[in-house]
């Protein structure tokens, strides 16, 4: 298996607000973009050639692999779907090869494994299925597992499932061009009373060749897999991909130029990159990462599982809870309280109270907090293109998108959602989800009365 597609054209609208700022194969999850760790994860299962079929703000792929070898874009026009986009690609494989969705994220275990199954099989096909666990089978594209490892059929959002569709297969370059021109363009098994979108869906194609009585083998995942299809599952998949890079790794790792405080409490594996600088009174409470050139100083706590990248700024007594990942160029400090997902260039100073996911460059105004309790102690239910969903994970957390800042004294409600471009002025308390490029600003209404001595009788 030399050759593979990766498939990232898509316009991702479930992913507001991150959607309109990024693709979702750009999103950033331990700190790197999903694409650049999945190009990583196929070149160490032995791909040499990978083509990357981009459209929604494809300059942005572009940038992040320009510097990869053996990886060849592919524009698409006009995003037509999954099967659209692998018929432009298919003219240039010359042998066997992967498919990922572009927005899938997983360890190179699950890659591994669906390939040994599929060159030792005289199949067509093989595809990853990922065990459904407490998610709903209603919001995936499902596929049954036969005790022979093979698949038995593809369900369409079902009632009803065992195991979802992981965005990864392996098919035969020399036989699945005729599978895939005899997709119908939507998935037709459906649930009665089912609505199916009217979208060429590639995983249709597995259903035709099971009706031509061939075989499609299938994998189940040994590692975690996560598609990131709503703003949640980026907490979902940092959390997971943290635990993933931490179980692999061992010891104590600091570089010759970092400067370590004496009193500094490290409790767990830790690596500390160059020119760093880790001051008194500072804890690490678990494993850490640490990048180039950042500085944690004056008793920061900085929680397990947690990594922070280059050029930050983590001082002055801030809490970062474990499990969070910090973008390159972020100050967090003045007894912030700080979990989740921060990406590039994210100021959160004097007093924050943040759990979520912000984008980049976002500024929070001092003694901005996000409310993470409903009184009811119920999860907050969200609307997805009109859809309400409760989340599996992540429900009562905020999520700011790119380039967003907000005044003093900002409380968000929890699973507030606030588009890109926009402005929350001082004191607001915001209960509903923000529309991009918004300003919403406090209109105060004041009661001046005289007021002195005379009141007191002089």
């Amino acid at each position: 298996m030399k050759e593979a597609v990766i498939l990232a054209a898509g316009e991702g609208e479930r992913m507001f607000p991150y959607n309109e700022t990024k693709p979702k194969a750009a999103i950033p999850v331990a700190n790197t973009p999903v694409i650049k760790t999945m190009v990583n994860n196929l070149k160490q299962s032995g791909v040499e050639r990978i083509w990357v079929v981009v459209g929604h703000l494809k300059e942005q792929i572009k940038a992040l692999l320009g510097e990869e070898k053996g990886v060849t874009f592919i524009e698409q026009g006009r995003p037509q779907g999954t099967l659209d986009s692998l018929k432009l690609a298919l003219s240039g494989l010359s042998s066997d090869f992967f498919v990922l969705y572009g927005d899938v994220i997983t360890p190179k275990e699950n890659l591994i494994i669906l390939r040994d199954e599929f060159l030792k099989g005289k199949v067509i096909a093989a595809v990853l299925l990922d065990r459904l666990g407490r998610r709903r089978s209603q919001d995936w594209v499902c596929g049954g597992l036969d005790s022979k490892r093979r698949l038995s059929g593809i369900y369409g959002h079902p009632r009803g499932g065992s195991h979802r569709l992981g965005g990864i297969y392996a098919f035969k370059k020399k036989e699945i061009g005729s599978y895939l021109e005899r997709n119908p363009g939507f998935v037709r098994n459906v649930s009665v009373g089912g609505m199916p979108k009217m979208e060429p869906e590639l995983a249709q194609s597995l259903q035709v060749i099971l009706d031509d009585g061939r075989e499609v083998a299938a994998v189940e995942t040994s590692e975690f897999l996560v598609d990131l299809d709503k703003p949640w599952h980026i907490l979902e998949a940092n959390e997971k991909m943290l635990k993933y890079i931490f179980r692999g790794m061992s010891g104590r790792r600091i570089a010759k130029s970092a400067k370590v405080s004496s009193d500094t409490s490290f409790n767990g594996k830790v690596i500390i990159g160059e020119n760093c600088e880790i001051g008194p009174r500072v804890v690490f409470q678990g494993n850490v990462i640490v990048g180039n050139n950042t500085k944690v100083l004056n008793g920061a706590i900085v929680g397990g599982d947690t990594i922070i990248g280059d050029d930050c700024a983590i001082f002055n007594y801030c809490q970062v809870s474990p499990g969070t990942s910090i973008g390159n160029k972020s100050k967090i400090g003045h007894t912030a309280e700080v979990g989740g997902v921060i990406m590039e260039g994210v100021y959160l100073l004097h007093y924050c109270e943040f759990s979520g996911v912000i984008g980049n460059s976002v500024d929070i105004g001092a003694a901005t907090v996000c409310g993470g309790l409903r009184f009811d102690d119920n999860d907050q239910v969200h609307r997805i293109k009109g859809r309400r969903e409760t989340p599996e994970v992540g429900a009562n957390e905020t999520y700011i998108g790119d380039y967003c800042r907000t005044g003093v004294n900002v409380i968000f409600m929890p699973g507030v959602k606030v588009g890109s471009y926009s402005v929350i002025g001082p004191g607001v308390i915001v209960s509903k989800d923000v529309p991009s490029r918004s300003m919403l600003l406090l209109k105060q209404e004041l009661v001046e009365k005289e007021w002195g001595p005379q009141i007191y009788g002089w």
